[in-house]
């Protein structure tokens, strides 16, 4: 939103999104948002219609029982990560609707279908594997009316889409993936069997996504914390069962197996992931299941165990969500809206405010409405440009302080100084106060540290005035 708020055309936006990893129909969403209004609240109202729009087309079309319905836009996924938290995996999620819905009714791809893998390609880099997915059905429709030149043609023209629908996405997230320091987009290379153990694992957390009763840093932690060998075990016999309730339907085994082998080796071979982006897993399990209920060639004694199988993991899933909700409820999901109601209602908006790590520290920008001074790069942000300038070194304090200092200096009333840490002496105590030198003194302001669902997200405000 930041972003978004922050630039002034498309080509802004553009160079802004330059390395964010991700390419830009979100980004485009929100950048029209911001001219009607730089309220945040549009951006969660415009992300509300999305989700709605989605459990409105799931309860009119998907082939499932009202029960299963119910079970599914409740679930871990659907209610929690891709509706209440704004992100651009919700557009993901309309998309695959919206696709399912055209392609099964017409019973081929064409025009409308290809607009849509196109849009899915430029949501984010797990949408253009689901839209693999979708390119691996074609090719499968294809082989299969291989003898009807007319269909073929008409195949061309998605195909042609997707085919575009890469190229723009591989243009957009390249720059990221060149970042020497940037360790989001650092990929591991090696084969490691224990690494491979845990990202099997990840199946069980997408799977069985029951979130952590525990409230501190339990954002997208499992209740089943440890164990990742039975996690792993039990994925794979999960993935297996899939495999079987498909087995009478060769090309939807093909788009499942595939489909989550690709997911996975990407999980693998990215050491950076978090269930959001897993959770394509569970949406590449309803992509199949909804066409496997469509098919005319399912079986019914198949059937049955595919009910029962399906059923079993959308109970689960319903019961994370109804959890994570409760959560969310009970407990601060972060610290940043009480710290940046603060720093309205004490005028720290009027001042200087400095600070690190700048991930926890650019968000007050959206309260202050101006920049704040990032120590990683030097500058003053609204947000964080992940490139090769942003640099994380272990004097970045004292950079803050000697800034801090030399604004009080030249005339200054007060500089504001925001950790995500709490200043302590030798003794380990909290410092109440303390000089920089014989002109600056340095006072603890307010502290927001409540346990919380992210739990590096904290705040400690610090006032930098001229000593008396």
């Amino acid at each position: 939103w930041l972003i978004a708020t922050s630039s002034g055309s498309v080509s802004d936006l553009f160079s802004n999104i330059r390395y964010e990893g991700h390419p830009c129909l979100w980004y485009l969403v929100l950048f029209i948002a911001s001219k009607i209004s730089s309220n945040i609240v549009m951006m969660q109202s415009i992300h509300l219609c999305i989700a709605i729009s989605t459990v409105y087309l799931i309860f009119k079309y998907a082939p499932f029982k009202t029960i299963e319905k119910v079970l599914l836009v409740f679930g871990y996924f659907f209610l929690y990560e891709y509706c209440v938290i704004s992100r651009n995996y919700a557009i993901s999620v309309l998309l695959i609707t919206l696709l399912c819905i055209s392609s099964r009714r017409n019973n081929r791809m064409g025009m409308v279908e290809g607009i849509l893998l196109f849009a899915l390609c430029n949501t984010n880099i797990y949408g253009a594997f689901i839209a693999g997915v979708f390119s691996l059905y074609i090719l499968l429709m294809m082989y299969e009316h291989r003898n009807d030149s007319s269909y073929l043609i008409k195949s061309l023209v998605p195909s042609a889409f997707i085919v575009a629908g890469f190229i723009s996405l591989y243009v957009q997230v390249r720059p990221a993936s060149l970042m020497q320091y940037n360790e989001y987009y650092k990929w591991n290379r090696g084969f490691d069997l224990i690494h491979l153990r845990d990202t099997i694992a990840k199946l069980f957390d997408v799977y069985f996504p029951v979130p952590s009763f525990r409230v501190s840093g339990s954002f997208g932690k499992n209740i089943v914390a440890d164990a990742p060998l039975v996690k792993s075990i039990i994925a794979l016999v999960a993935f297996a069962l899939a495999c079987v309730t498909l087995k009478k339907n060769h090309a939807l085994l093909i788009l499942y197996a595939a489909g989550t082998t690709a997911i996975l080796g990407v999980l693998y071979f990215n050491t950076h992931t978090s269930l959001r982006h897993e959770g394509f897993l569970f949406l590449l399990l309803v992509i199949v299941m909804w066409f496997y209920r469509n098919a005319r060639d399912s079986t019914k004694s198949a059937g049955t165990f595919s009910n029962r199988f399906f059923m079993f993991i959308l109970i689960i899933q319903c019961i994370g969500g109804c959890i994570a909700i409760g959560k969310e409820i009970a407990y601060p999901f972060s610290n940043l809206q009480a710290a940046g109601r603060f720093v309205v209602s004490n005028e720290y908006d009027k001042v200087d405010i400095s600070g690190l790590p700048d991930y926890v520290i650019s968000p007050i920008s959206a309260f202050t409405h101006k920049p704040v001074y990032s120590a990683e790069t030097g500058t003053l942000i609204r947000f964080i440009r992940w490139n090769d300038e942003r640099e994380e070194s272990n004097d970045a304090i004292v950079k803050i302080f000697a800034r801090a200092d030399s604004l009080v200096k030249n005339g200054m009333s007060k500089a504001i100084i925001v950790l995500n840490k709490g200043l302590v002496d030798s003794l380990q105590q909290p410092l109440e106060s303390f000089p920089i030198n014989d002109s600056a003194l340095v006072t603890f302001a307010k502290k927001f540290d409540k346990p919380s669902l992210v739990a590096d997200e904290k705040y400690y405000f610090y006032e930098v005035t001229k000593r008396k």
